[in-house]
């Protein structure tokens, strides 16, 4: 009787490292092909550097050749990452994106961890299916080839909710790796640190975890705030504002700001603005949401003073652009229902799937009508999957995946709450600046792991509706 028990515990032994094998397996041959896929695209056809990617390059170049920061308007996180793989590889656009491919296949297996970590290991080929939904998506690749700071948050965001989920559930000593976590996506993405403060805030109020969480998540605050604090007090000592970047903190509106003809504040400025916008004849007091462009502050005379673009005098910039602010603070309270009704719609847009630039190349996009004019049906066809098909089937399956994990195991919760921390940490983005998937991109991975259970979830219930139906025929 004890030798067949030692034998089946054997088995069972044997069964568990098959499986581990061919997990991890699978796993290298997603990593391999996310990677093949992203250089691809890095050889054969990367995306054109133009708008952002092009301040970008020039604050890394700044940065490298004299250490200057010239520029109120962005966070030192991304221009710092290009400057310092240009200081290793020399100065090349090709280096930044081959770089930029290794990091995503370190966020598709961070990915991997974080969906082990949240499903558990019953529900890995989930965890594995919606990597590769990642993995595998050509508009990921494609946009990691571009000058841009989306690499370093798809890799960051997992990687912060990871650590602090560990935080939460093991050991207060994750607070510290949290931290530096934190402090970088400070650096590259601020709204970003929602997350974490979402997480560690919720556990507060489950009284087993509340020692733990306290002590990892005041740890994690010191730690972030040494890591920030010299840049914050530079830019208040030296360059005329609080804050990762002038634009995001005095305005909230990351450049998008509510401009209208008429109001008290700034008249002066506000008619320059319409003027170099363009906007239309019929244009009324009524705002309108844009995203004004950083050339706007090249020969933009405020009061006495005469702005120039990326002008080494920051404090004027940074005044600059709270002028800027000050006019969307007036507009918004006198137009709030506009406000709230734009904020929603830009809301919905960034859920609509993506925007197809690997297939039609940025800034060549054709629109819907043009595609049938043209009789390209293949291309009306993906646009139709991508914009209408995608959404519906994530909405339909992660509503389904709510309702299986919520009487379910402590650790599928995490993934709810996850779920909900990284939706809310990209309204903010969505709604005061233009809608794009980028804001969303990062937390596809949790959403799918969510989405794909709902859908399990689904096919288990249609299974047993029909076996029940069938013994009941018999």
């Amino acid at each position: 009787m004890v030798g067949s028990l030692t034998s089946v515990d054997s088995l069972l032994k044997r069964d568990i490292r098959l499986c581990k094998r061919h997990f991890l397996l699978a796993t290298l041959v997603l990593l391999a092909a996310s990677e093949a896929m992203v250089l691809c695209f890095a050889w054969s056809r990367p995306a054109p550097v133009i708008a952002d990617g092009q301040e970008y390059r020039e604050l890394a170049q700044s940065m490298i050749t004299d250490g200057s920061f010239p520029s109120a308007l962005r966070a030192p996180g991304y221009p710092a990452f290009v400057a310092g793989v240009w200081a290793i590889f020399g100065e090349s656009l090709g280096a930044v994106r081959v770089v930029q491919g290794f990091i995503l296949t370190l966020a598709i297996g961070m990915l991997v961890v974080l969906g082990l970590d949240l499903l558990g290991w019953r529900h890995r080929w989930i965890v594995f299916i919606a990597a590769a939904a990642v993995g595998l998506n050509p508009e990921i690749s494609y946009a990691s080839t571009k000058l841009m700071p989306d690499s370093l948050s798809m890799l960051l965001v997992p990687l912060v909710a990871w650590l602090c989920i560990r935080t939460i559930r093991h050991s207060w000593r994750y607070g510290i790796a949290l931290g530096a976590a934190m402090a970088a996506v400070a650096y590259v993405r601020s709204e970003q640190v929602v997350v974490p403060v979402l997480l560690l805030t919720g556990a507060l109020a489950v009284k087993s975890l509340r020692r733990r969480t306290l002590v990892g998540g005041l740890l994690a605050g010191m730690v972030m705030l040494a890591g920030v604090g010299p840049w914050v007090w530079h830019c208040r000592a030296a360059r005329g504002y609080t804050g990762m970047s002038c634009a995001c903190d005095a305005n909230i509106f990351h450049r998008g700001w509510y401009l209208s003809p008429k109001g008290q504040i700034e008249p002066e400025l506000r008619s320059l603005l319409i003027e170099r916008e363009g906007f239309p004849e019929h244009f009324s007091y009524a705002p309108v949401r844009r995203l004004v462009s950083d050339t706007l502050t090249d020969g933009v005379k405020h009061g006495n003073e005469l702005y120039t673009y990326r002008t080494l005098d920051f404090g004027k910039e940074a005044h600059l652009y709270k002028a800027l602010g000050r006019i969307g603070k007036e507009n918004i309270p006198r137009h709030l229902p506009r406000f709230v009704r734009d904020s929603v719609k830009s809301y919905v847009l960034v859920w609509a799937g993506f925007p197809l630039d690997w297939l039609w190349s940025y800034g060549k996009r054709v629109t819907f009508r043009q595609m049938l004019e043209q009789r390209s049906y293949l291309g009306a066809s993906v646009r139709v999957l991508s914009r209408i098909v995608w959404p519906l089937t994530m909405l339909v399956g992660m509503a389904a995946g709510l309702l299986s994990m919520l009487p379910a195991s402590s650790n599928q919760r995490w993934a709810v709450a996850l779920t909900v921390a990284a939706s809310i940490s990209f309204i903010l983005p969505a709604c005061l600046a233009t809608p794009s998937s980028r804001f969303r991109t990062p937390y596809d991975g949790v959403f799918y792991m969510l989405a794909f259970t709902g859908m399990a979830f689904i096919a288990s219930r249609m299974r047993h509706s029909s076996k029940g139906s069938s013994d009941h025929g018999v």
